[in-house]
């Protein structure tokens, strides 16, 4: 699937094809959400949770690196610069 198909497809088919061929990379707080983020067949796709409704939505899909800079920057590194310092 590439990106353009995936933002053509309806949000079902958004959801299945991240259940079926997405693979989850991390998470981050974002506006009292959780934004959670995926991979899938080389682009990316940010899909938001709300705890209290039980609900997700497709924040957006992506092919630039640079829209990963949020999810990098909540990655701790001091215990890796420990062991090599």
């Amino acid at each position: 699937m590439t990106l353009h198909e995936f933002k053509s497809a309806g949000l079902s088919e958004q959801f299945d094809a991240l259940s079926d061929n997405g693979v989850r990379l991390m998470s981050r707080p974002f506006a009292g959400l959780e934004a959670i983020l995926y991979q899938i067949d080389g682009f990316y796709v940010e899909v938001l949770y709300d705890k209290q409704e039980g609900s997700f939505s497709i924040s957006r899909a992506f092919l630039t690196t640079l829209l990963l800079d949020p999810y990098l920057q909540t990655i701790n590194i001091d215990g890796l610069l420990q062991s090599i310092g």
